[in-house]
């Protein structure tokens, strides 16, 4: 099972600072991992433009940072409904 995961306005709110992960909604999504751990993540943000896969990584647990497996290719934007475009 995958959890494909975007960051902006999943674990950093529209009024935080950019490229800045909120450490409260990291733990929070982290606690959630952890009662399922059969569930892998990719990574499908814009942040794997400026951010290595590692140093994405290096933004959670260590425990939960292992199950990172990837990220999603880019999409050219073509209108709405990239991050679907980006996963399927």
């Amino acid at each position: 099972m995958l959890l494909f995961l975007d960051f902006d306005g999943v674990l950093r709110r529209k009024h935080a600072p950019l490229y800045r992960l909120e450490a409260s909604l990291v733990e929070r999504l982290a606690a959630v991992l952890r009662e399922y751990p059969e569930v892998g993540t990719v990574v499908t943000s814009s942040w794997t433009d400026a951010y290595s896969l590692e140093h994405i990584k290096g933004l959670f647990p260590p425990d939960i940072a292992v199950r990172i497996l990837g990220k999603t290719p880019r999409v050219q934007s073509q209108g709405e409904h990239t991050r679907h475009r980006e996963v399927t």
